[in-house]
């Protein structure tokens, strides 16, 4: 909520309310030591967001319920951006959901 507030986004509104006050191609990035945290307001590709939020993979950290994008959405906004590191975290993202299938 504090980088929602030092953005200028309203955090007493739901979040729809506040979404106009982000720029277009707007994005949070958090840095972690192992990792690096992105939280995009939009995606590229052609998915229905209700679609998409009821597939959402959970994570779960210190009892705090996280519903991501899952991984065939998240691969199919890579697809849509090619960029060269999105085209490489499509390579990485599906070898790693090969080793989770064995």
């Amino acid at each position: 909520m504090r980088t929602a507030s030092t953005a200028g986004c309203a955090t007493d509104k739901p979040y729809r309310e506040t979404m106009p006050c982000l720029e277009k191609g707007s994005f949070f990035k958090y840095e972690f030591e192992a990792f690096t945290l992105d939280l995009l307001p939009a995606l590229k590709a052609a998915l229905p967001f209700g679609a998409s939020y009821r597939n959402p993979k959970v994570l779960t950290l210190d009892d705090v319920v996280i519903p991501l994008i899952s991984v065939d959405d998240l691969l199919a906004d890579k697809a849509v951006n090619a960029r060269p590191k999105d085209l490489i975290d499509i390579t990485q993202l599906k070898a790693i959901r090969q080793l989770g299938e064995g």
